[in-house]
């Protein structure tokens, strides 16, 4: 799916249900912006 973006350093990563966090870690380094949410 990342290959498909023109370019992801300036697109917002979303993740709901994100926990921890540990793909959103991850996905900081490929995308501008990483937003998680959850409830604990």
């Amino acid at each position: 799916m990342i290959s498909r973006l023109t370019d992801p350093k300036r697109q917002t990563a979303l993740e709901i249900g994100c926990g921890g966090g540990r793909l959103l870690a991850a996905a900081a380094a490929v995308f501008g912006r990483v937003i998680g949410i959850d409830i604990h």
